[in-house]
């Protein structure tokens, strides 16, 4: 998702999770979570087009977001690069 105060420039940090679980009460939960920082990119951004990229749900900065979609669901409602580009 573009950042809402630098237009046509993004920032993209990758990263992963490295868990340690541990069963309680007959439920796994994690015990230890690490965040992991792999790479960060800054560079010139613009909004993805094109067919690849209407297959894919947009990012929201409200509750439009599939974030907030509860129970998740594969075809949970969520806008799409196809309806934001026109």
């Amino acid at each position: 998702m573009l950042p809402r105060h630098s237009p046509g420039r993004s920032t993209i940090t990758a990263g992963r999770y490295i868990d340690r679980f541990e069963k309680r009460n007959g439920e796994w939960r994690i015990m230890v979570r690490r965040t992991v920082i792999d790479e960060d990119l800054e560079g010139e951004s613009h909004w993805p087009g094109g067919e690849p990229a209407a297959a894919f749900p947009t990012g929201a900065w409200d509750e439009t977001d599939v974030s907030y979609a509860r129970p998740l669901q594969l075809d949970s409602p969520t806008p799409r690069w196809n309806d934001a580009t026109g």
